[in-house]
């Protein structure tokens, strides 16, 4: 999870960086732009993955405060919303079967 938030973000200065350059043509730069933010999508989708992979390892483990945390991550990712919202309910119940 953290490396995919750690290539994320360079990348992400990447575009930044590509954005402010007057270095090649305007055409360059829009297809580089193009291909930084997919993979920029795909990096922040693995990354919200791995969040929720590792909130319900979290959540098995009884670990029920990291399991929240990681969640707010994961629910980030629209694919991931019935996952996450299915693992919070799931969440809200344990302390009450105790």
């Amino acid at each position: 999870m953290v490396c995919y938030d750690d290539k994320a973000n360079l990348i992400a200065a990447k575009i930044e960086q590509v954005r402010e350059s007057t270095r090649g043509s305007a055409e360059f730069r829009a297809k580089r732009i193009t291909s930084l933010e997919s993979d920029l999508a795909d990096r922040r989708k693995r990354n919200q993955t791995s969040a929720f992979d590792a909130a319900s390892m979290n959540a098995r483990l009884g670990n029920f405060a990291r399991a929240a945390e990681l969640l707010t991550v994961a629910a980030q990712s629209p694919d991931l919303a019935e996952q996450v919202e299915k693992l919070r309910e799931q969440l809200v119940q344990v302390p009450r079967r105790q």
